[in-house]
């Protein structure tokens, strides 16, 4: 079998834990999972197709809370197999893509203003990041009674935290350090150049 693109892990992941429609993984990336893995409704939905034609998951029609009909899909024995042996394989690693670092590389002079507001606006964004996380950690200890996905829960959010912490002290060093490159001399006449 052809190796799979990392949406069908991560949808065959979810319906690992229970049963979910199409609508209900869409809302549990947007809760759960969107600071370091998220999906559109364009990726899950052709995702739980080939899920479930080639054995890896399973459907059955459900009524809907509003009435309507809808499609549930759980994971298959074929599809707990497969999930396995993804889990084991090497993980590869991510480019890096920050358009913040971008913008701060080629900044002269005469852009310290705007990239202090883009700093500004990363600091409010990793704050209110952590404060989700701390509210998230105790979610998660009242809510998840299996000690093993809860401590899988939690190291992903442990790893959201710190990286945040981090966040917040470098972007507030950032933001120090190009307020003191406004008053440098050296900074002034580059930009009059």
């Amino acid at each position: 079998m052809a190796k799979k693109a990392k949406t069908h892990y991560a949808v065959l992941g979810l319906i690992s834990l229970f049963p979910m429609s199409g609508y209900d993984l869409k809302k549990f990336y947007d809760r759960s999972l969107r600071f370091f893995w998220s999906e559109s409704f364009g990726q899950i939905y052709p995702a739980l197709k080939m899920l479930e034609e080639e054995g890896f998951a399973e459907s059955q029609h459900e009524s809907g809370a509003r009435g309507g009909d809808r499609k549930v899909f759980s994971i298959t024995p074929k599809g707990q197999e497969y999930l396995r042996d993804w889990l084991a394989e090497p993980v590869e690693p991510n480019p890096v893509r920050n358009e913040l670092l971008l913008k701060i590389f080629f900044a002269r002079a005469g852009d310290i203003k705007p990239i202090i507001d883009h700093l500004e606006a990363a600091l409010e964004v990793a704050e209110s990041r952590l404060e989700f996380y701390q509210a998230t950690s105790s979610a998660i200890e009242k809510e998840n009674p299996n000690p093993v996905m809860r401590t899988m829960h939690l190291l992903t959010l442990d790893y959201g935290r710190r990286s945040m912490e981090m966040t917040v002290e470098w972007v507030r060093n950032a933001i120090e350090e190009l307020e003191k490159l406004k008053t440098n001399p050296e900074a002034k006449k580059e930009n009059s150049q």
